[in-house]
């Protein structure tokens, strides 16, 4: 426990910076907040996100039936049902903190103006408010009738976009790709920008014109090292620590292009899914010194949630400019339930005095074949008694079909299949389009399924793996490949 407790101080020191420190752009902003700290789109999360060093937050707000604007992750509150059906003092009735953490026991969710206020006198930078109905934004408006200069209204609705414009308020697009034609008639509407994903950006290099504003979303190192390397103005992320220690790095490495010092194995989860989220692996940690000078470096593991037994770090290297070295590494254990990878970290301490501590995810995945033949997946039981539960997964061309077998006799079946970024929901079966070329990537692409239903009066629910919900504490999704790779 108390090795626990010294690493997380020392990630803290080591990552943390006050507010006003930064050089911004780039506005590094909490999804949702500390997702990993307190409940998403929590005020309690969007104070955490502040106190970690960060520019600002950003979070969805949708309409409740009595024109009240709610802060949640999505339109649909567990145990509850969809916000625009509810009224403010219905769902107030929702305990957001219970779901997180019985220590939160008793906390609602916040409404917008607990919000605002948070943002308009604490966050130093830029703060996004993500809005998907047009009803949200006249209620917004109404609150702020001259919308501050730091505020950004998102959306993945162009015509909300435009609403959005038309009421003063900067607007960001929020899309997966955005082409020339689009992009002329974002500019035609006055958004201020967008919001597309790291590798988007990388690939257009004709949107990389100010004072269009270029945002995305980073959790994984990589990812976090490229967007700071292309130079967006803001970006979201649900990893505060690790974004600022990222910086840090690229900083210190102006002409680098890849100088995150670890590779990240993905560990596949094999075997029975009866017996949980555990495994138990054996791997190479390569790690090399991006500096041009000798740095001393700690690795370790950080296990998030779930009980591991490591063999072979800690353990600090020597390494000389440029050099690489390997670790090996044995790792055993888990959870019963999909939850936050552990990290795998480097402290590297430099001539200077200076130490810069990075980290990243050892991705748990399941991988799923699209197989032309149906193929029988079994889900991971949310409590040791519940009964096994089994999914159909079926390739037609280009499209997914997933299927629930069973429980005829269960009330409120819905099925959320998650295909890259993307989420697709149903009842007892889902078809899903894929994207195209999805299979040219040796890995495939990010797949998790989720189902839900009540049975002899209880709420039940089965995980095929994590990233469903997204964010960090549900762990990395799964990988649906083409069947000659799997």
């Amino acid at each position: 426990m108390r090795t626990r407790l010294d690493l997380r101080q020392l990630y803290e020191r080591a990552a943390r910076r006050g507010h006003g420190a930064r050089r911004a752009p780039p506005w590094i902003l909490g999804w949702q907040g500390s997702v990993l700290e307190a409940p998403q789109a929590s005020r309690l999360g969007c104070e955490r996100a502040l106190a970690l060093g960060l520019d600002g937050f950003a979070v969805s707000l949708w309409y409740s039936r009595d024109g009240g604007l709610i802060a949640a992750p999505e339109p649909v509150l567990e145990g509850l049902g969809r916000i625009a059906e509810h009224t403010r003092a219905q769902v107030s009735t929702v305990d957001i903190g219970a779901q997180f953490a019985a220590r939160l026991r008793g906390m609602p969710p916040d409404c917008a103006e607990d919000l605002l206020d948070l943002a308009q006198v604490s966050a130093p930078g830029r703060w996004c408010l993500c809005l998907e109905e047009a009803r949200a934004v006249e209620l917004l408006k109404e609150l702020l009738p001259t919308p501050p200069p730091a505020l950004r209204v998102v959306s993945s609705d162009p015509a909300i976009v435009r609403q959005a414009v038309h009421s003063g308020f900067a607007a960001l697009f929020r899309a997966p790709t955005l082409d020339e034609r689009e992009l002329a008639a974002l500019l035609a509407s006055g958004a201020r920008g967008a919001w597309l994903p790291v590798a988007q950006w990388a690939r257009c290099e004709s949107l990389q014109r100010p004072p269009f504003e270029r945002w995305t979303h980073a959790d994984h190192p990589h990812e976090l090292e490229q967007a700071l390397r292309l130079g967006v103005d803001g970006m979201l992320t649900h990893e505060a620590l690790r974004a600022q220690a990222v910086e840090a790095l690229v900083a210190r490495t102006p002409d680098g292009k890849h100088a995150f010092p670890l590779e990240l194995p993905r560990l596949r989860l094999e075997g029975d899914a009866n017996t949980g989220w555990r495994g138990a692996w054996e791997f190479q940690v390569h790690v090399h010194n991006p500096f041009p000078e000798p740095v001393q470096v700690t690795l370790g593991v950080l296990p998030r949630m779930g009980a591991f037994v490591i063999h072979g770090l800690p353990r600090t290297l020597a390494l000389e400019a440029g050099e690489h070295a390997q670790v090996p590494v044995a790792l055993r254990g888990g959870a019963q339930q999909p939850g936050a990878d552990p990290l795998l970290f480097a402290l590297l301490r430099l001539a200077d005095g200076a130490q810069l501590l990075l980290d990243g995810p050892l991705e748990r995945v399941r991988v799923v074949p699209a197989d032309p033949l149906p193929l029988r997946v079994a889900l991971l039981r949310s409590h040791p008694h519940q009964a096994p539960r089994t999914l159909l997964v079926r390739r037609h061309r280009q499209q997914l079909l997933v299927s629930m077998e069973g429980g005829r006799e269960w009330a409120d079946l819905s099925l959320e299949v998650r295909v890259g970024d993307a989420i697709h929901t149903g009842a007892r079966g889902v078809r899903v389009n894929l994207p195209p070329d999805w299979d040219r990537d040796a890995d495939g692409i990010a797949f998790a399924v989720r189902a839900r239903w009540t049975e002899a009066g209880e709420a039940c629910e089965a995980r095929l793996c994590g990233g469903l919900p997204f964010g960090p504490r549900s762990g990395a999704p799964g990988r649906l490949v083409p069947i000659v790779r799997a």
